[in-house]
């Protein structure tokens, strides 16, 4: 059931609005005239807020045939972790056992073509056995995944069909801060729900919310008082024309007024990769990089980003950049922090030659690297060049991961603040033991089977022990907290 609900403090806000803009553009004197008596201002309350009324109705008729609900089905007996998607699209988890229920969960999606193309967050479909999409009408259809991005938590799907309304993408730079926002969900299972706010903040990053992973390597949110709650992710957020501005994506606490969502520019940027390649190129210049601020004994030394590593033998390297440079703009479009120079070279094409502004050696110098492809795990090159460099340990082909040890390009990769040497997982092979027990790329190992962060040559073996047994039981620490998995190994029957 959709609905709209203006509380009495919007209604008197609008008002003074109103009357403002009445004040301000009342008609001015020319000079000399004599100002008649004064009148009073007279202002039809009643009228000011039905046309609100009816500017909210017409973008909900317009934007609401074009959102779709989105049910995902898995079957539990996998052995997957029931509380994956539990933060936005489960309201509980049933009581009889895992293996006895079929899990289902729900979010919103945008249709953004008329072939039936429609995008939604990665968390909402993650791990699907199945996705099935609910239309305005109510007409129900299956929908195939045409390609995700976990980083960005965005993915793309498709149903067949006739020809469908969709929605249209807003100027992202004529976003700002005031502006009414609307949001168009499924909140709570209650479909087609409408809430109206202000979008209350721009370039929101750093919210250490990696509720889906550690692989979300990119934040950049719209701030929005509009009240988004679970399965709302994946539903647009609109401006006064309908128009997306952003994807409803995360929030911070129930009911608290502080929700966020995925801005325009990046939603059309991921998901045109994903349609036309089914996967993101994401540029990589091999850097670890942090904000370089401005010191009293250096006070010519600009602000901008400081080089802290060069990977050997990234594009970077072969630009000559060198450790200690300070990045001061890309493309002429200056930089004063190490999330802004993520997202100009975020946009960049890989291939493409980026143009670096660089202060080194108390002046500046112009350096161009051609974008480079980041890869699942970039900074290693499997070589036997330097130990370091190599896996600590490789078990793919078992248990379905790939440990390798901390370093300053590891820590940048999953956003991590461990001492160097820890053991980090960076792979996680799909349908896998690991996959299973929901263990992540970027989770630190504590224990395997009881023994403390134990040596490279200590880690195989206990792994090898853990072969024979069936069964390897690891402690980790992910967003700062201690969890135990038990990797199962299953019998296969190809």
């Amino acid at each position: 059931m959709g609905g709209i609900f203006m509380n009495s403090t919007l209604i008197r806000t609008m008002a003074r609005t109103w009357l403002l803009v009445a004040v301000f553009f009342a008609p001015r004197l020319a000079i000399g005239q004599v100002e008649p008596p004064p009148q009073p201002l007279v202002l039809d309350g009643a009228a000011i807020v039905r046309g609100m009324n009816d500017a909210f109705v017409a973008v909900y008729e317009k934007v609401s045939p074009a959102v779709v609900i989105i049910e995902t089905k898995r079957n539990a007996s996998s052995g997957r972790r029931a509380d994956f998607f539990h933060d936005y699209l489960f309201r509980g988890i049933p009581d009889e056992p895992a293996s006895e229920r079929e899990m289902m969960s729900q979010g919103s999606g945008m249709l953004i073509r008329a072939d039936g193309h429609i995008m939604t967050n990665y968390h909402v479909i993650a791990g699907g056995d199945s996705i099935e999409v609910t239309l305005r009408d109510g007409t129900k259809r299956s929908a195939k995944l045409v390609g995700m991005d976990e980083r960005t938590d965005i993915a793309v799907i498709k149903i067949d069909g006739e020809a469908r309304p969709f929605l249209e993408f807003a100027d992202p730079q004529a976003v700002r801060v005031g502006q009414l926002a609307c949001a168009i969900g499924a909140p709570f299972e209650l479909d087609y729900s409408l809430t109206v706010g202000w979008v209350s903040g721009l370039n929101r990053n750093r919210l250490q919310m990696r509720r889906w992973g550690s692989n979300l390597l990119y934040e950049d949110y719209l701030q929005t008082d509009a009240a988004i709650n679970p399965g709302n992710s994946g539903g647009p957020l609109v401006d006064v024309e309908g128009s997306v501005i952003g994807m409803n994506t995360m929030i911070q606490g129930i009911n608290s007024g502080v929700g966020f969502a995925i801005p325009a520019d990046i939603l059309r940027h991921v998901s045109g990769q994903l349609i036309a390649e089914g996967k993101v190129a994401r540029p990589w210049l091999g850097i670890s990089i942090e904000t370089s601020q401005a010191r009293e004994e250096q006070p010519k030394k600009p602000r901008g980003v400081l080089v802290k590593t060069v990977v050997n033998d990234a594009p970077a390297f072969h630009a000559d950049m060198r450790e200690g440079d300070v990045i001061v703009a890309v493309d002429d479009r200056a930089v004063r922090s190490d999330r802004e120079l993520q997202r100009e070279v975020f946009f960049k094409k890989v291939g493409s030659p980026v143009k670096l502004d660089v202060w080194r050696a108390e002046r500046e110098m112009e350096i161009v690297v051609t974008a480079g492809e980041m890869q699942a795990s970039p900074v290693f090159t499997r070589s036997n060049e330097s130990r370091e460099d190599r896996p600590l340990l490789d078990a793919s082909g078992l248990f379905g991961l790939e440990i390798q040890p901390a370093t300053d390009a590891v820590r940048l990769q999953f956003a991590l603040t461990c001492e160097d040497g820890v053991p980090i997982i960076t792979v996680v092979q799909p349908h896998s033991a690991a996959a299973r027990a929901a263990m992540k790329a970027g989770d630190e190992i504590v224990e395997v089977a009881g023994e403390s962060q134990p040596g490279p040559e200590r880690l195989e073996e206990l792994f090898h022990e853990a072969t024979n047994e069936g069964m390897a039981t690891l402690r980790i620490r992910r967003e700062g907290k201690i969890q135990t998995f038990n990797l199962k190994l299953e019998a296969v029957d190809e």
